[in-house]
C-alpha cells in the first residue's frame, strides 16, 4: 500500500513525515497518472481537471435548460403578447410573431406557382427575461 506522506530517496533510507493534505495528494497522484499515460501513449494527456470541468459545465447547461423551461411554463399563463412586467429584479416581456411555413413535399409534388395554396400560418410566442445582477 502506498503512503504518499513518505518520501524515499535513493541510497540510504530516510523517512520524512509531512502534514497530510488529501486534496494535494490526489492532485499530485493525478498529475503522476497523466504523465505516465502520456509516456505510454506518446499522446498529450488531457488534464483530468479539464475533463471534470467540461462534464460539470455540460451538467450545469442541462440543469439550466430544465430550469429555463420550468420558468417559462410558470410565466406563460400570466402573460399575453405585448405584455411587459418589470420590477427591481429585472423584467419579463412577451412578444408574438407570425410565420408562414411551406409544405415542401406538397409543393414539390405540385407546381411552384401554387405556393399560397400550400402555405400555412402559425403563431409563436417568445418570452424574454432580462435580469439584473443580484
Amino acid at each position: 500500500m502506498r503512503d504518499p506522506r513518505l518520501i524515499f530517496m535513493p541510497g540510504d533510507f530516510h523517512c520524512v513525515l509531512v502534514e497530510c493534505d488529501e486534496e494535494a495528494i490526489e492532485k499530485l497522484l493525478q498529475v503522476r497518472d497523466d504523465f505516465f499515460a502520456y509516456e505510454e501513449s506518446g499522446e498529450p494527456a488531457i488534464p483530468s481537471e479539464a475533463i471534470d470541468l467540461m462534464r460539470e459545465s455540460n451538467r450545469l447547461k442541462a440543469r439550466a435548460e430544465m430550469l429555463r423551461k420550468r420558468a417559462l411554463e410558470l410565466v406563460k399563463p400570466v402573460l399575453n403578447a405585448g405584455d411587459r412586467v418589470s420590477g427591481e429584479w429585472g423584467s419579463v416581456s412577451c412578444s408574438e410573431r407570425r410565420v408562414s411555413r411551406l409544405d415542401g413535399k406538397a409543393l414539390a409534388a405540385d407546381l411552384p406557382d401554387v405556393f399560397d395554396k400550400y402555405s400555412s400560418e402559425s403563431v409563436s410566442t417568445q418570452i424574454r427575461f432580462t435580469l439584473k445582477e443580484s
